[in-house]
């Protein structure tokens, strides 16, 4: 019988759980910002922008910072990993598709999380963001 692979398991549950805590973060970011700006997109609303055009001043805005933090990370990546992988027995080569890929999942998982705020807002009825004014 085969142990199992405990250093392998515990890896993949902090893995997961970064990940988690990661997102958790950028959502709660994303409603903070998007509470903040409530005002502002209603009165881009009131103004004539839709909802898509709305939407993707969201999107965008939380796009920059993402493929900001790429472009510094990947060559802090690609040292590191060299320099760790040069210590194995059997080489293998670092291909910069594996950082682009990288790269283009955070910015959709950015995206998906910011979505969920954005269709929210820029849907709302811009007469109760600025109900108070």
């Amino acid at each position: 019988m085969p142990i199992p692979n405990v250093k392998a398991r515990c890896s993949a549950f902090l893995s997961s759980l970064q990940f988690s805590i990661a997102s958790l973060g950028l959502f709660g970011l994303a409603a903070f910002v998007v509470e903040r700006r409530t005002k502002e997109i209603g009165i881009r609303k009131i103004m004539g922008a839709k909802t898509g055009d709305i939407i993707r001043l969201l999107l965008w805005q939380f796009s920059i910072p993402v493929l900001l933090a790429n472009v510094i990370a990947w060559p802090v990546a690609y040292y590191c990993l060299r320099q760790w992988l040069e210590g194995y027995a059997y080489r293998v080569s670092l291909n910069p598709g594996y950082f682009v890929a990288a790269g283009f999942t955070a910015l959709c998982i950015a995206w998906l999380t910011v979505l969920a705020h954005a269709v929210r807002v820029a849907r709302a009825n811009p007469i109760h963001a600025l109900r108070y004014e």
